[in-house]
């Protein structure tokens, strides 16, 4: 039976137990979701052996062969997290997309993990354990929640392009008067009240 798909703050979750299930939902193929009231809540219930992570920004292909690699890698590594290069559509062109191996310690949250990741549930459980419930806020939950991941355990990087990310086309939102709206009045109070949840967090 196929896993239910999550929403999380930017991110769509939803869960497998092995590699023999790894592929029974492909990225691309997810068209609804359930919204995370309770990111505590959703965590603690979590039951299956990995949890996948997708920037719902992004349309992400991964074939059935790569997710069970990438899932193969996690159970033998014992990784907390285990992230992949990828390919970058761009709509004219596919470009190779290298990332960064984890540094121990890192605090950044605007590492870049790519768009989409794996997570182990035995790791997310023992994390949440040891140092308390993620915040009740979606959009920096995921944050916390890898910054206790990688006190004890790998966030380990495979430098193999495993699957395809493009942007999402989404239509442009209009304003009453008929005109395309930036809607950028609001970024940088958004932006620093964001940086204050995360610092809260790295302090914490």
């Amino acid at each position: 039976m196929k896993s239910s798909i999550f929403k999380l703050g930017p991110y769509l979750l939803w869960s497998q137990a092995d590699e023999n299930q790894a592929a029974d939902i492909l990225p691309d193929q997810i068209k609804t979701f359930k919204e995370i009231s309770s990111p505590s809540a959703f965590f603690k219930k979590l039951s299956s052996g990995y949890l996948w992570v997708m920037d719902s920004a992004m349309a992400v292909a991964c074939d059935r062969l790569s997710m069970r690699r990438l899932t193969a890698i996690a159970r033998e590594t014992q990784a907390g997290m285990v992230y992949s290069d990828f390919l970058l559509d761009s709509g004219q062109s596919v470009s190779p997309y290298p990332l960064n191996d984890y540094q121990e310690g890192s605090l950044r949250d605007n590492f870049n993990f790519g768009h989409f990741y794996l997570l182990s549930a035995a790791v997310i459980h023992d994390a949440l354990k040891k140092y308390g419930a993620p915040p009740k806020d979606a959009s920096v939950a995921l944050y916390d929640l890898r910054l206790k991941i990688s006190i004890h355990h790998a966030l380990v990087h495979v430098p193999e392009f495993l699957y395809t990310a493009s942007i999402r086309k989404l239509k442009p939102v209009k304003s009453p008067a008929g005109k395309t709206e930036a809607h950028f009045a609001y970024v940088a109070r958004e932006n620093f009240i964001r940086q204050q949840k995360m610092e809260k967090i790295t302090t914490a």
